[in-house]
């Protein structure tokens, strides 16, 4: 092998690296932003020994942690790995306009959420995110939907509203406001 072509690979090599690293930075910095923003509500609660802050920045742990294990798993694969096995080849690949269109709905469907949840409340809106996020995944089995809302629903009644009672939006609009009053009364039933 001449001595330009080993050159050559070892700085395609070096740039496999590059993406993953500065995917990596990118979480962090977005965590350690969203961590300084914590700072605005930290008080002291009295039923709650860590605080307002407490559920927030566990998840910014939690988040700290996913990034480092995907930043390590993805070095390690292209450590092991040539670039032809990790998909990398030199001709550009042709962009699709509805495969573009349905990454950036998956991508803008949590912000609509966002938006709607003050208005319709969080436990009208929570089942038709994740039916929503489903259906823009391609699930389209209604059993393997029906399942998933109704476990992922369950599991935030339970965690949320029946162990720590976390204050979710009940929304602002009468009906909707009624309907996540219900479900709220019904999951601290007995409690």
């Amino acid at each position: 092998m001449s001595k330009s072509a080993s050159t050559r690979g070892s700085s395609a090599d070096t740039t496999l690296f590059i993406r993953p690293v500065l995917e990596w930075v990118f979480w962090i910095a977005l965590v350690g932003l969203y961590v300084q923003q914590t700072s605005y509500f930290d008080e002291t609660l009295q039923n709650y020994r860590l605080g307002a802050t407490g559920w927030p920045r566990a998840l910014c742990l939690v988040a700290v942690v996913g990034a480092t294990g995907q930043l390590i798993t993805r070095l390690l694969e292209i450590h092991r790995g040539s670039p032809e096995e990790l998909g990398l080849n030199e001709e550009p690949v042709e962009r699709n306009w509805r495969q573009m269109a349905l990454h950036l709905s998956i991508f803008g469907f949590p912000f609509c959420f966002l938006y709607v949840v003050p208005a319709i409340g969080f436990y009208v809106a929570a089942p038709l995110f994740v039916l929503g996020l489903l259906l823009l995944l391609g699930v389209r089995k209604p059993l393997t939907i029906a399942l998933v809302v109704a476990i992922v629903f369950g599991l935030f009644l339970v965690a949320f509203t029946r162990f720590f009672y976390v204050a979710l939006p009940v929304g602002s609009i009468p009906f909707f406001y009624d309907v996540n009053v219900a479900v709220i009364e019904f999951t601290r039933y007995g409690k």
